[in-house]
């Protein structure tokens, strides 16, 4: 799991689901399409067939629920990493450029916590990076107006 975290750190196009209807683990959202990201499988395993979602007209609603820096603990353990692989190829200098190379690929990154429901009524936590919930409320608005105007043409009735 270290290594999926840290891999995670590296790509802001990941999602990470943390609860509810969808499979717990991390999902990559291409174009307008979520996919189960694979497990980290080594050189030689095959890795097991990846669930998807279309959201494009499926997201009935979505909520920012928090705004944060990623765990500091992904720092530290980057850090660490970084400091180590420097000493073991470099010495004492390559320990130092190693824990700050490895201090900035692996740190302090803004995330959104989110909630999402879709149309055919599952529902998911997750924690992205902003530009992605910004992706995905564009890919909801089109369902989510189309939803606001069915509901004031019922009320005006």
């Amino acid at each position: 799991m270290i290594i999926e975290d840290l891999l995670y750190k590296l790509d802001s196009s990941k999602v990470r689901v943390i609860a509810g209807d969808l499979p717990e683990g991390y999902w990559d959202l291409n174009g307008s399409v979520l996919l189960q990201a694979p497990f980290f499988a080594f050189p030689g395993e095959t890795i097991t067939a990846q669930q998807s979602v279309e959201l494009s007209g499926k997201i009935a609603k979505i909520d920012l629920k928090g705004v944060g820096d990623s765990n500091p603990v992904g720092a530290i353990i980057g850090t660490g990493i970084g400091a180590v692989t420097g000493f073991r190829f470099f010495g004492p200098l390559g320990a130092f450029a190693g824990a700050i190379a490895g201090h900035f690929i692996s740190g302090n990154r803004k995330e959104v916590d989110v909630t999402c429901e879709l149309s055919d009524g599952r529902k998911f936590v997750a924690t992205m990076d902003p530009a992605i919930f910004q992706r995905l409320k564009e890919i909801a608005k089109p369902a989510i107006e189309d939803q606001n105007s069915k509901s004031d043409k019922k009320n005006k009735s």
